[in-house]
């Protein structure tokens, strides 16, 4: 009984270890090179697509069609695939899969574009003449509200609504930084 206890103990420690280090290496990685690497593959994918579709549509004979494919980038096996009709008679890739692709494309460009937007934010800060500091803090990507002291209950109760949360390190009340945030934080020091 102890040496199963033990080995499912050294199991779940390992386990955690290859945790821990999955996740630094995911934050020591860069996530604008990510995006646009992830982006420049589902453009590829797209042009692909496009040119299959082309070359599946035309009036050749399905060996050269499938040299064609093969051509573009596609393997034998994925190009005589697209060869077959699906459950609806459609050869080729689909039309939602088109759509669905080009959709993702776009969701990612705006994903990149707010990536490096953040990256090339600075933390600015507003002092209020009622003593009360709004920090925009590019480096944390916090929204922080620090009050001279204690605020009111309602005001409290008011920050809480709008997510903001008690930061005991930071001495402050703060969220993530997002235009919502901001939006927020004016709403409430109004």
């Amino acid at each position: 009984k102890r040496s199963q206890e033990f080995s499912q103990f050294r199991e779940k420690y390992f386990a955690r270890i290859e945790k821990n280090a999955r996740r630094e290496a995911r934050a020591a990685s860069d996530p604008v090179a990510e995006m646009r690497a992830k982006l420049e593959d589902a453009e590829k994918f797209q042009t692909l697509m496009v040119e299959a579709n082309k070359v599946v549509r035309t009036k050749k004979t399905d060996a050269e069609k499938v040299a064609l494919l093969v051509e573009l980038g596609c393997s034998e096996q994925s190009a005589k695939t697209l060869l077959q009709p699906d459950w609806c008679g459609r050869i080729g890739f689909a039309s939602y899969q088109l759509t669905n692709n080009l959709a993702n494309i776009k969701r990612m460009r705006g994903r990149l574009s707010e990536l490096v937007a953040k990256t090339t934010a600075t933390t600015t800060e507003t002092e209020r003449p009622d003593g009360i500091k709004v920090v925009e803090n590019a480096d944390a990507d916090r929204l922080q509200i620090f009050f001279p002291g204690k605020p009111a209950p309602e005001t409290i109760a008011t920050l809480k609504r709008n997510a903001f949360k008690w930061s005991p390190s930071n001495g402050c009340w703060q969220r993530q930084l997002t235009d919502n945030a901001r939006q927020a934080a004016r709403k409430i020091l109004s």
